[in-house]
């Protein structure tokens, strides 16, 4: 695959820096403000609609997988599994691992998960 929208979002092989990750998870942030704030009136008016609450739950369910791939994709940047984004489940460690993930930078170089940064692993 090679490193375009598609792998970006949806691919979980590779490797992507703190600034990619970044702008990934304030873009996921606004568009799931936005989503949110259309079914608000419906919310408010105790009648939300069926249809909206299919589009927000497909929504969310895509929002989750692009931000679990892109912090697997970041941890395979600092050299660490994928398999550690698990620990994104329990809140507080979340919160403070993606701050750690925005902080810590990613290994120079090769590693175990690809060649370079913000490419899929060949």
């Amino acid at each position: 695959m090679k490193p375009d929208m598609r792998w970006f979002f949806f691919g979980i092989s590779g490797r992507i820096a703190r600034l990619p990750y970044f702008l990934c998870i304030a873009f996921l942030n606004c568009v799931t403000a936005v989503v949110f704030w259309q079914g608000v009136p419906g919310i408010e008016a105790g009648t939300p609609s069926e249809a909206w609450s299919l589009v927000f739950t497909v929504y969310m369910l895509i929002a989750f997988w692009v931000y679990v791939v892109t912090t697997v994709k970041r941890l395979h940047d600092v050299n660490v599994t994928g398999w550690a984004a698990l620990t994104l489940i329990v809140p507080i460690v979340g919160i403070v691992a993606v701050l750690a993930l925005l902080v810590i930078p990613g290994t120079p170089g090769p590693n175990a998960y690809g060649d370079a940064t913000n490419r899929p692993k060949t």
